[in-house]
């Protein structure tokens, strides 16, 4: 690949609201779930559940509102009717998502990095193939803490033996910017949340993201090490 001491070594997407937009089908599913079950959710909750992971979503679930399903019983019926959707209308990439993932494929292994189990990541990949190119696939089952944990990023790193220093991480969630930058990465913030984030490179979409762009982007980054 003709890598260079100055160059990205890897370069890590997030997977759902960054390379995918399928946050709010997942929202939905959970909306749907709760008006079935005479379940008021509140405004506070619904923002908490755009970035929370899977597992605490269902665990304050069953916490806040006395739901009498199991866990494991709560989670098959989620993560069964979401399957449905992805498969009968997969979520559409996000903007740009195609054009910066070919982009850092160009300049360094490229891996995906998701909260997500397998189970939901799976369906994802097969309706948008050119991600199952992917170098690197770290999913909720890889790991022990999940985000904002930074092990996520780390485990994948050290999957091929690169330091943090020479990755780059796209994220549109305060969980998982926190993992990048807990990781020792560089963590650009795609999308809405960039809007109200300070101290990061930030992107309004990945349609911004290219070739010159992660080389000018490394050389910033260099100068702050």
């Amino acid at each position: 690949m003709g890598l260079t001491p100055h160059a990205w070594r890897c370069i890590f997407f997030d997977l759902d609201g960054t390379l995918v937009d399928s946050e709010g089908v997942s929202l939905d599913t959970l909306v749907t779930f709760a008006n079935e079950t005479n379940i008021e959710l509140s405004k506070s909750e619904l923002d908490w559940f755009r970035s929370a992971t899977w597992d605490l979503c269902l665990d304050s679930l069953i916490a806040k509102h006395s739901i009498s399903l199991t866990y494991e019983s709560l989670r098959s019926l989620i993560f069964n009717r979401l399957i449905k959707l992805y498969q009968e209308s997969p979520p559409p990439l996000m903007s740009g998502a195609l054009s910066a993932f070919l982009a850092a494929k160009k300049v360094a292994t490229v891996g995906i990095v998701t909260s997500s189990p397998s189970i939901l990541v799976k369906p994802l990949l097969l309706a948008h193939p050119v991600f199952t190119s992917t170098q690197i696939l770290i999913t909720a089952e890889d790991v022990k803490s999940q985000k904002p944990s930074s092990e996520p990023y780390l485990v994948a790193a050290s999957r091929f033996g690169i330091s943090p220093q020479d990755c780059i991480v796209f994220e549109d969630s305060p969980g998982g910017v926190q993992s990048a930058t807990k990781a020792g990465m560089c963590a650009c913030v795609v999308g809405e949340y960039a809007k109200s984030t300070l101290g990061f490179t930030s992107i309004s979409s990945l349609a911004e993201v290219s070739v010159p762009w992660l080389h000018s982007l490394r050389h910033k980054w260099l100068n702050t090490l």
